[in-house]
């Protein structure tokens, strides 16, 4: 029995022995568990760590670099929208200009051709005015020459009128001297010319010295050989026709 209990308590102890060593070893190994649930929560911890740190940097780079975009493309921003507002601005001015270019063009244009036409029709007011005064003009020269024209006829067959009364008065002068005068006198009025002119120098004397004025006036103009065919200035000399003549004869006589 006392074999049965020692080999018990050899039992029980070597059991509680195994049981210890269990414990021991169930206590290193969660001891190591542990341990090692402790390294690899510290390499996660440390891995999260060093993960947020690179997070961390990544995002102040992030930061940093997306500021630095932000502010180039902030500033790209501003140049290109002043670039389109210049040219805007420049195409705005160009098409303005460009409008009141053609405006002045059109407006000078219309201009111009307004003032031709206003010439053209102050023109032809002129030029049909013209018309009117020379018309007037040439409506009175034509009753100016239809006037002078009916005048010369007037005057042509008043000079006819008066020729016509001339001759007839020639005519009947004629008849009464004709029927007045003897036919044995015919051409004394001839014989009585020659005789006046023969005796020119005389009445010329006569008229200068106031001798019977009303007599010398009127024998002076009958005093002369037109149409009697003589052409010697004393008719009633002969020419003389044997030598040279006497110095006494190229005396003017005193006569006149």
């Amino acid at each position: 029995a006392r074999k049965c209990q020692q080999g018990k308590d050899e039992m029980a102890a070597a059991q509680a022995e195994a049981e210890r060593r269990r414990q021991a070893r169930l206590a290193d190994e969660k001891a190591g568990a542990a341990g090692a649930q402790k390294d690899m929560d510290d390499k996660v911890a440390a891995n999260r760590k060093a993960v947020q740190d690179r997070m961390d940097q990544i995002d102040r780079n992030c930061k940093s670099i997306g500021a630095g975009i932000a502010d180039r493309d902030a500033k790209a921003e501003a140049e290109l929208q002043a670039k389109i507002k210049r040219v805007q601005e420049e195409s705005d001015r160009a098409a303005k200009e460009d409008a009141d270019h053609r405006k002045s063009v059109r407006d000078g244009k219309v201009k111009d051709m307004t003032d031709t036409l206003h010439r053209q029709m102050q023109n032809r007011k002129d030029e049909a005015k013209r018309e009117v005064e020379e018309g007037v003009k040439q409506a009175e020269l034509f009753r100016q020459q239809f006037k002078e024209g009916l005048q010369k006829d007037h005057e042509k067959e008043e000079r006819a009128r008066q020729a016509r009364g001339n001759l007839d008065t020639v005519l009947i002068t004629h008849i009464r001297s004709n029927q007045s005068v003897h036919p044995k006198d015919f051409g004394a009025h001839l014989t009585q010319k020659q005789e006046l002119a023969y005796n020119r120098g005389l009445f010329e004397q006569m008229a200068v010295e106031g001798f019977e004025k009303q007599y010398t006036h009127k024998f002076l103009p009958q005093a002369t050989h037109t149409g009697t065919g003589k052409t010697d200035p004393y008719p009633s000399v002969g020419r003389w026709h044997g030598g040279d003549f006497s110095s006494l004869e190229l005396h003017h006589p005193d006569v006149g």
